[in-house]
């Protein structure tokens, strides 16, 4: 309770100064209007302490928003989505997007405490500072977080990971921690281990290199499409397989050099690197390597070379990551004070290479933030001071609440704040009660769906029914066919939702965040060759017309030329953009599943037959009005769920012996008053069609420890799973599904499967021995294979570096995994492309990008003293959209030149 109140106090005390009182008495809409504040001074919140002040220990989110303000990225995305050099002053690409080249800036410097109170430059940045951050993220003995993300970045990055851990099992007298010598301290072997791994990751860096460098390998590497990789376990190993001594003697050598000489060997292995290669500082100066630009006359200098792991045209929006951020000598400078794990334990060890720094820290009370004054952009950073209050975990009202105190900055509305919405936003979305709200981009890329446990564990070498049940398609795509998804997608959107939204067949109205694909709309895009935006997901929904028109020639041969006939007839399903319902009463994808599990033909030709007749029924009304007035899109609904659930009863006897199985859905005990009533309804409005051959129960669990108990136990059928991406490509979603991905142990595909030992470069997969042992290995045979096809779909997408064929191979992996093989549904968005906000920070003046933590970032964002009115908006987002100088210069200094191929001199 003492916390409690301390931290209240806080808030109180923190945000009295703040804030001009314009009269006593309850807040009301115009004195919230009236009200004016310090434009200078930004007020937040967070919810937790910082868990590490080092952007190479930490991903978690609520640290991302302090960090992004302390340290800066290559480079950022202003508020148009486009990439401005921030440390870089320029930068480039390789024909293959393999190799990227940047020039950091020499006038980039850390800034750090010289003592408790007085902060100080600490030496230029420069291309080493990227170089320390690759060498400590990669050192196991620093425990950072972002290790996985570099790793499936950097070229070699597994590879490396996979050579320390054998270092540390054939020689753990030098790389292991837990191996003390003689009478060494705990600290002193974590110093020498540390050193040692240390010094192998440069000696791998500079044998890469090495290898680049050797005849034609850099450019062969990635001739084709397929990758030659260097051999390290050839190259390393010796006969007996493991690393040779004569190696491990050099890596062990260079280790135990003293400081000045380990230094040189430093700067000398980051000169000749092959994955990080970088110019050193000499005399506050580096050295640039001059390289000619497509387009320009202009050669261009580069002092940093980062080369990947595949070909990554999106590489762009990975170099603006905050786990991409450099990091200072004194990180990895270890035996001394404040390096490797105990770096970024304190703000007080960190330095800065953004625009603040901190200026007073307590975990449950404050965070305060001032301007940087040796950022060499100092002049840019329009807010000179941010305060984040502790409020904790609170519920969905008390920041608006915050926000009508004065206590904060801005509020996003939610929509499952019932009485803020009614106060600021009202019935029209697009017309907000109050003035001083306003619709905001803010990044949208969370994706939710319902996610099929595969393998329900039973304790027992025995498969459940549900699972056998489960690995039949004609079952998940019943389930699809069903499933009234919008009524949990509606828990999200019903403030919002409005008599224009979509409806579905029945006249129901379907939520705005109802969701048809995983990939989320707006998060992966290029510019074509008439600068034209792309969005992968106008390619997925062009397919999917493309393969709805060829199942619907399977019905009335020829339809598919006639566009009006067909829009006619498919009006419901034609459509797979958010906020449509692509699967309810999908009769297409309902024959095509049946089709193919229905082996004597005797169920397909008769829902056929029914499609054939409703089909001329609607088009024979002559417009959608009219076969919605005589009820033509639903007059055999019931007639062909029966056909459809004679079908999936038949399969499901074929598999379990019986003709009806229970699913069980895995529910949040601490959501039981919130999503899961929601999620209640939508199972619930299932389970109420006639005849239904599945029925779907609740697994409650008690609170959200036992709901990760009972998850990671696999004892649950369905849950509600959610993926929020990194980068902005499609293999960030789509490789998740993949065999071996993140929802792998969640799927529990491993159960049944295993790599087959062949020399294929294509992912092939057998039967394990638990699915041989239970005699039912044929009842899976479709869902390995729907499982092989796409993995080695999306991992051959993965190595294209052409942004066309790239997402035309990806979206034909969605497409099937989705559409085809049903082995996720689609659910929803948990907010819209825009936000509603009330907001003293100018919204054209912020980065909303839909990955990373650029979002947060107040660098060069402006306040305005008072919330805009509607008229001011307006006014400002014309001039926004217009680009105007006002808004359109840049924040930075860069070259033009950036971001396009180069060719070298």
């Amino acid at each position: 309770m003492k916390k409690l109140l301390v931290s209240l106090m806080a808030i109180t005390i923190v945000s009295s100064a703040s804030t001009a009182v314009v009269s006593c008495g309850p807040i009301t809409n115009a004195k919230l209007l009236a009200r004016s504040v310090n434009t200078e001074v930004f007020r937040g919140t967070f919810k937790f302490p910082m868990t590490s002040w080092s952007t190479g220990s930490t991903m978690q989110n609520e640290d991302a928003i302090i960090l992004s303000q302390l340290q800066d990225t290559l480079i950022t995305p202003n508020a148009y989505d486009q990439f401005e050099g921030s440390l870089a002053q320029w930068w480039g690409h390789d024909e293959k997007s393999v190799e990227w080249y940047f020039n950091v800036r020499d006038e980039a410097q850390w800034t750090g405490l010289k003592d408790n109170n007085t902060y100080e430059q600490k030496g230029q940045i420069g291309g080493k500072g990227f170089y320390d951050a690759f060498r400590f993220v990669l050192n196991p003995r620093n425990q950072s977080e972002t290790t996985g993300s570099w790793a499936t970045i950097i070229a070699e990055g597994n590879e490396i990971v996979e050579f320390i851990d054998k270092l540390i099992k054939d020689y753990p007298e030098n790389f292991d921690n837990n191996k003390p010598k003689g009478e060494e301290t705990a600290p002193q072997t974590n110093v020498r281990v540390s050193k040692a791994i240390d010094s192998a990751i440069m000696y791998y860096n500079v044998a890469y290199g090495n290898w680049l460098d050797e005849g034609n390998n850099r450019e062969n590497e990635w001739a084709g499409e397929e990758k030659a990789s260097f051999d390290w376990k050839t190259t390393f190993s010796d006969s007996s397989g493991k690393i040779s001594q004569p190696i491990v003697n050099k890596i062990i050598t260079n280790s135990q050099l003293n400081d000045k000489d380990y230094q040189e060997y430093v700067i000398e292995s980051m000169i000749k690197g092959g994955i990080i290669k970088a110019s050193p500082v000499i005399d506050g100066k580096t050295e640039k390597t001059k390289i000619n630009v497509e387009g320009s006359e202009e050669a261009e200098g580069y002092n940093l070379t980062i080369r990947l792991q595949k070909p990554a045209p999106y590489f762009e929006s990975i170099a603006g990551f905050l786990s991409l951020a450099p990091m200072p000598p004194t990180s990895v400078n270890y035996g001394h004070k404040n390096s490797s794990y105990t770096y970024g334990e304190s703000y007080k060890n960190i330095w800065s290479s953004g625009g603040y720094v901190v200026d007073e820290y307590g975990p449950s009370t404050v965070i305060s933030l001032k301007a940087n004054p040796y950022y060499f952009n100092k002049d840019k950073a329009y807010i000179k001071k941010q305060i984040y209050s502790f409020v904790g975990n609170v519920d969905v009202s008390k920041p608006r609440l915050f926000f009508e105190a004065g206590d904060v900055s801005e509020v996003a509305i939610s929509p499952t704040d019932f009485s803020g919405w009614t106060k600021y936003v009202g019935d029209d979305f697009n017309n907000p009660v109050f003035e001083g709200a306003h619709d905001i981009k803010k990044p949208n890329t969370n994706s939710f769906f319902l996610l099929y446990n595969y393998n329900y564990e039973t304790g027992n070498s025995t498969i459940a029914d549900s699972s056998l049940a489960l690995s039949q398609n004609s079952v998940r795509a019943y389930l699809a066919y069903l499933m009234e998804r919008t009524q949990l997608a509606k828990y999200y959107s019903d403030a919002m939702d409005t008599k224009d939204n979509n409806v579905d067949q029945s006249g129901n109205q379907i939520s705005k965040l109802l969701k048809n694909i995983y990939t989320g709309s707006g998060f992966a895009t290029y510019k074509n060759e008439n600068n034209e935006t792309v969005d992968y997901t106008d390619r997925v929904a062009d397919l999917y017309v493309d393969k709805m028109k060829e199942s619907a020639n399977n019905v009335q041969p020829g339809i598919s030329e006639d566009e009006e006939k067909f829009n006619l007839t498919y009006n419901f399903s034609k459509n797979v953009t958010d906020s449509y319902d692509a699967f309810r009463r999908n009769d297409l994808l309902a024959l095509n599943a049946i089709e193919k599990a229905d082996d004597d033909k005797t169920i397909a030709p008769k829902f056929k037959e029914i499609l054939v007749k409703q089909s001329e029924e609607i088009q024979a009304a002559g417009s959608v009005e009219a076969a919605v007035s005589q009820g033509a899109y639903t007059k055999y609904e019931a007639t062909k769920i029966a056909i459809f659930q004679e079908q999936v009863r038949k399969d499901i006897k074929k598999v379990t012996g019986n003709e009806k199985v229970t699913f069980k859905i895995l529910t949040n005990g601490n959501t039981s008053s919130t999503t899961n009533k929601a999620i209640l309804n939508m199972t619930g409005s299932f389970n109420a069609v006639a005849g239904n051959p599945i029925d779907i129960q609740e697994i409650k669990s008690t609170d959200s420890a036992n709901y990760i108990t009972l998850r990671t136990k696999g004892a649950y059928d369905f849950m509600v799973g959610g993926w929020t991406p990194d980068y902005n490509d499609p293999y960030n979603f789509l490789h998740t599904l993949i065999y071996g991905g993140e929802y792998g142990s969640y799927q529990r595909f491993s159960k049944y499967f295993k790599l087959s030992n062949t020399k294929q470069k294509e992912v092939s997969l057998e039967p394990t021995e638990y699915l041989t042992k239970s005699g039912k290995s044929e009842y899976f045979e479709e869902l390995k294979a729907a499982l092989e096809t796409y993995t080695n779909d999306v991992q051959a997408a993965d190595l294209i570096g052409e942004y066309k064929p790239r997402y035309d191979q990806f979206a034909q992996a969605e497409y099937n995994v989705i559409f085809n093989s049903n082995m996720i549904l689609p659910l929803y968005v948990p907010t819209g492309p825009t936000t509603m906000y009330l907001s003293y920070t100018n919204p054209f003046t912020r980065a909303a990008f839909p990955s990373g933590s650029s979002q947060y970032r107040l660098f060069g964002a402006k306040m305005t003293k008072s919330l805009m009115n509607k008229e001011v908006y307006k006014k400002e987002k014309e001039l926004f959209e217009a680009k105007d100088p006002k808004y359109a210069s840049a924040l930075w200094e860069y070259s033009k030149n950036s971001g396009k191929l180069v060719k070298k001199a």
